[in-house]
This record gives C-alpha cells, structure tokens and sequence, in this order.
C-alpha cells in the first residue's frame, strides 16, 4: 500500500505517541522502514491520560523502544496550553520528532482559521525539528491500516466532546461543507502541496 508523504522522513527519529490510531499508524510505518525510532510522550494531566501512558508504555516495552515521558507541572485548561506545554517538551528532546497529524488534521486546522479570522491556516510540513510527514493520509486511512494489521490503538473520549471548537468543526461543520463541496478535502490538500516546503514524497507499507 502506497502513501503519500509530505515532507522526508530522516532514518533516526522521535515519534510522539499518543497511543491513538495515527500515531500508532506513524510508529508501525515508521518500523516497516527500518527507521531507528523512540517515543515521546506528554502527560496533560487529564483523566485519559493516565490510560494512555499506561498504553504507551506498554508499547514501547513490546517493541523495546526508548519512551521519554514528560509531565505537566501545572493544571492545563484549554487546548493551546496542552498544545503549548506539549511542544515545549518536544523539542527539549533535541532530536527530529515525528507527529501522527493527518489529513483531518490539516482540513480542520485550515477550516478554523476560516471560521475565526477569515483566514485559511495551514498546518507546516517542518516546523523547527518537528516533522509531520502524514498530512496527506487521512485519519480513516490511518485507522484502517491498524485495524487490517492488528495494531491496537487507544480512542481518546476527548475527540467526540463538542465544547472543543474542534470538535465541533470536525463533527459538524465539515460535513454540512462536504455536502456542498464534496472536493474539499482535495482542494485544500493540493493547496497545502504548493506551500513552500520539503518537497512532498512517496513511500510503502504493507
């Protein structure tokens, strides 16, 4: 199975493992091209998140990979601070990170700068050492391919709750779009494609 890649991916990486089914997408993609990879991940403090390390650390003991943990010392109350402290501690690892955002991603992050400044805002291929090679691959995609492997994954309540502007948009706002402009997705992705940056690439997995 082919896909698309929007940004190379260097042979030696962190990946962020949420223990959702596009980071553990990344991980077993990342695997089956004998990239030397760890794991990283960031303790929000939220209910859920204790499940998740509890998972993530499983993981990285099945497939003996190193797992760097980081923990929030204050309580966090919206996404931008989760987001904020989460990538603080990415880069203080020093190293190329890989992150698990994907198409959905990308369409509901341009969608949100719409609906708040009237300004599509696109989600950077590169941003500093953090890379995000899967913009291109929808989550359902992502999905499907663990399921077809048996990779488990974990859900995250969190997604499904609409008090997140988010949420909200992903499960409400772009289907009403999609019924209207059934090519959505594929227009923003092609123009995401001519942004300047690493220059999109292919690659496969079984």
């Amino acid at each position: 199975m082919q896909f698309k890649l929007s940004t190379n991916i260097p042979h030696q990486v962190v990946v962020a493992l949420s223990g959702g089914p596009d980071s553990v997408f990344a991980v077993q993609f990342l695997l089956k091209g004998r990239r030397n990879i760890e794991l990283a991940y960031f303790h929000h403090g939220t209910a859920h998140a204790d499940d998740a390390l509890a998972f993530v650390s499983s993981f990285a003991k099945q497939y003996d990979l190193l797992l760097s943990t980081g923990f929030s010392n204050t309580k966090l109350h919206s996404e931008e601070e989760m987001r904020v402290h989460r990538y603080s501690f990415l880069r203080s690892l020093g190293k190329p990170v890989i992150t698990g955002h994907n198409e959905d991603d990308l369409v509901e992050t341009y969608i949100h700068g719409v609906v708040r400044n009237g300004h599509p805002r696109f989600i950077p291929k590169v941003n500093d050492q953090i890379l995000r090679p899967f913009l291109y691959i929808s989550k359902k995609e992502m999905r499907n391919y663990c399921l077809k492997h048996n990779h488990e994954f974990l859900d995250d309540p969190s997604n499904t709750d609409l008090r997140y502007t988010r949420n909200r948009i992903r499960h409400e706002i772009i289907p009403q779009m999609e019924l209207i402009n059934p090519g959505l997705r594929k227009m923003i992705v092609k123009q995401h494609e001519g942004c300047r940056s690493p220059n999109s690439t292919t690659d496969g997995v079984d």
